[in-house]
């Protein structure tokens, strides 16, 4: 009867473990890990210049979200009225060439001119090709060819300004001719985009397009100086028109008349719903609480729905669709945003309250039906269990202790090493890629201390569970104790040392001025998550390691290459996409995730986060406790 009793729930434990993989290959192949990088930019230092020295010098920065490697942007300029005189690689006639090798995600240039003449003047990217580091057959999208008008100072000369002189010289067609495409095609104007192509601009006052669009608003503007009709949103805040190419294919394009800058248009599918996104830049009214940081780099956009209604989002880490809220200091708002934060405190608290007395009323019926003389007995039973591995649990602490005990031994500062240790840690990697990564993410020190907490408690835990059975073999031999009791001390031991290094972490919280909130509270529950998987995975490399002791090297390579597919210090949107679908199922990287969204952030972190990382914890616990079960006899044989 026991030996049938063991079979049956020896097939229940590999029922279990077969359905929980099963689930987690579902999630794998299904499971939503799409992360958007940011388009490449050329802008100028300022918006516009006014002129009044002979000599006059304009700044040209080059920036993208990841690293640039080869680049080359071609700038007009009016020669005219302009006399270019240093700073760029190349000049011939009105065109000035900047090109070369990046480092870093930003290329500052200045370019040095002298007044030639007065009136309205300016420079205009034709051109820009930029390509990241390593991946040059693929390269950054450039969404918007930018201007910038510079008025020079003095009597006129009576030509006409340099940007209307450019697109009549880019409009190869009369204003209303249709020529090459039908009749029935009202074509305005044309512009010219990132790659050389001449697009045509078509009136929408009399013409609708067999494509699909949103519910369009029409309004009335002017281009070239003649009336021209747009089609907009509900909220009439953006103007875009129809460019057809040579070929006769429709895009879409939105336009700024006071920039005389094109924004392209794109379509994409979120959440069930499809969107038409662009560039916040194109808006005609911009949130006074949006800085040109976030326009910049692209980290916000503007999206219109299926029924016109447009709105600015932006993109979490895992891929998720949430709508963008200002940063504001206003003191109504911080009164408003705090009194929101105690509400979904208070609605928290109340769930937790409300769970509890849930379990109390069970427990009252079961007391009622069952009977209080059985469930006295139960709970008498768990106490004499209880009690039977208190000697146990007081192993444990001796055995935690002694290890944080003896890592520090020879160390004159002892336990205040960690909290050091991470935060000079933070200074030298903020030194290093804090420039690099300014644009793409926000806080780095706190970013990369955040993720650096989380995978200390992982690799410490690991591997100083992989060889607990080894160091411990005298006890092991004499002392009749569980022989998980030795793997569960060294992950207590990590983490204490983790709890050490929050110290500085919560400092840093202070420092940079993160506010508290209730996001916070999901925390523990982060650590609980990870501190399972990182066991499941220390019971299988302390059995491991008593058969094979090379795995000790083997681990060590793993764990290298693992930090680098866990988005440490750099933003996981700077990896190709690929590479980004494998780190977004590192459940080390999803805990880390989670860890940043609740406290630098305050946000909260997307659910599929929290459904991986649940299912690789609670896959790897059990996993490596059957493992562990089944073979610490044979342990007991080899060591």
């Amino acid at each position: 009867m026991p030996f049938t009793e063991n079979n049956r729930r020896d097939r229940k434990k590999k029922t279990g473990i077969f359905l929980m993989g099963l689930l987690l290959c579902l999630l794998l192949f299904f499971g939503n890990s799409r992360v958007y990088a940011a388009e490449a930019t050329v802008t100028f230092g300022e918006e516009s210049y006014s002129v009044e020295e002979d000599t006059f010098e304009i700044e040209v920065y080059v920036r993208a979200e990841g690293s640039i490697g080869v680049y080359q942007v071609t700038l007009r300029y009016d020669a005219g009225r302009m006399e270019y005189l240093s700073g760029a690689e190349e000049v011939s006639e009105d065109r000035i060439v900047l090109e070369g090798t990046g480092f870093g995600s930003e290329v500052a240039y200045v370019l040095e001119f002298r007044s030639a003449g007065a009136g309205s003047a300016g420079l205009a990217v034709e051109e820009a090709r930029i390509y990241p580091a390593g991946e040059e057959e693929e390269g950054y999208t450039v969404s918007t060819l930018a201007r910038v008008p510079v008025e020079i100072q003095g009597q006129e000369t009576g030509e006409p300004s340099f940007f209307a002189r450019l697109d009549e010289e880019t409009q190869p067609m009369l204003p209303g001719s249709t020529a090459g495409f039908g009749t029935n095609i009202p074509i305005m104007g044309s512009i010219t985009d990132a790659g050389g192509n001449i697009l045509y601009l078509i009136d929408m006052a009399d013409y609708e397009p067999d494509i699909t669009l949103w519910d369009y608003t029409l309004v009335t503007g002017s281009y070239l100086e003649d009336t021209f009709t747009y089609i907009s949103d509900k909220g009439r805040n953006i103007r875009a028109v129809l460019a057809m190419d040579e070929n006769g294919s429709l895009r879409l394009y939105a336009y700024r008349a006071d920039t005389h800058n094109f924004y392209p248009v794109n379509r994409m599918e979120a959440e069930g719903k499809d969107f038409y996104i662009l560039s916040p830049g194109a808006c005609i009214n911009i949130p006074a609480e949006m800085t040109e940081e976030e326009i910049d780099a692209g980290t916000v956009f503007y999206a219109v729905d299926a029924a016109g209604v447009g709105g600015y989002y932006r993109y979490t880490t895992a891929g998720a669709l949430e709508e963008w809220e200002p940063e504001t200091t206003d003191a109504w708002k911080e009164t408003g945003e705090e009194m929101t934060g105690q509400l979904r405190g208070i609605v928290f608290a109340a769930l937790v309250v409300l769970g509890a007395g849930l379990i109390v009323a069970v427990l009252l019926i079961l007391w009622k039906k069952a009977g209080a003389a059985v469930l006295k007995n139960r709970l008498k039973a768990l106490m004499a269990y209880y009690e039977d591995k208190k000697q146990y649990i007081f192993v444990i602490k001796e055995l935690t202790g002694r290890e944080v005990k003896r890592k520090y031994a020879r160390s004159h500062l002892g336990i205040v090493w960690s909290v050091l240790n991470p935060l000079l840690m933070m200074i030298v990697m903020s030194m290093i890629f804090s420039y690099m990564f300014k644009r793409s993410i926000d806080n780095f020190p706190l970013y990369y201390l955040t993720g650096s907490l989380l995978w200390g408690l992982f690799s410490t835990g690991t591997s100083s569970a992989m060889s607990a059975l080894v160091d411990n073999k005298t006890l092991l031999i004499k002392a009749k104790l569980p022989r998980q009791t030795f793997v569960i001390s060294r992950m207590l031991t990590a983490l204490v040392n983790m709890g050490y290094s929050f110290v500085p972490y919560v400092l840093m919280l202070a420092v940079f001025r993160i506010r508290p909130s209730w996001t916070m509270l999901f925390l523990p529950l982060d650590v609980i998550l990870i501190c399972a998987f990182t066991m499941g995975i220390g019971y299988i490399l302390s059995i491991l390691y008593v058969f094979f002791a090379d795995i000790k090297y083997l681990y060590s390579l793993f764990l290298t290459i693992l930090t680098y597919l866990t988005a440490l210090f750099y933003p996981v949107t700077a990896l190709p996409d690929t590479i980004q679908k494998v780190v977004g199922y590192n459940p080390v990287y999803l805990s880390i995730y989670i860890a940043r969204e609740c406290m630098v952030y305050g946000r909260v972190p997307h659910y599929s986060a929290w459904v991986k990382l649940t299912l690789a914890a609670v896959f790897s616990f059990l996993t490596g406790w059957i493992v562990f079960k089944k073979e610490q006899n044979n342990v007991m044989q080899r060591i």
